[in-house]
């Protein structure tokens, strides 16, 4: 059952980033915010010679964590 709670948890995320806008061309500005907010860590994270995929997966950690402190 844990494909099940992995799967409900992104759709979730989704149905947040669809009420941000997030996917559309003049969505709302939430993802420039985060972008802005977390910006500098990856920056020092991609000079410091980190995979992109350890910095994906950052930020994929750290979207979901905005998503559900938001939702809290």
């Amino acid at each position: 059952m844990l494909y099940r709670k992995k799967y409900q948890s992104h759709q979730s995320m989704l149905e947040g980033l669809k009420s941000w806008h997030a996917l559309e061309e003049y969505g709302s500005d939430d993802l420039k915010f985060f972008k802005a907010e977390n910006l500098d860590v990856v920056r020092s994270m991609y000079n410091n010679g980190y995979r992109i995929d350890k910095i994906v997966n950052y930020l994929v950690y750290k979207l979901a964590d905005l998503y559900h402190i938001d939702k809290e």
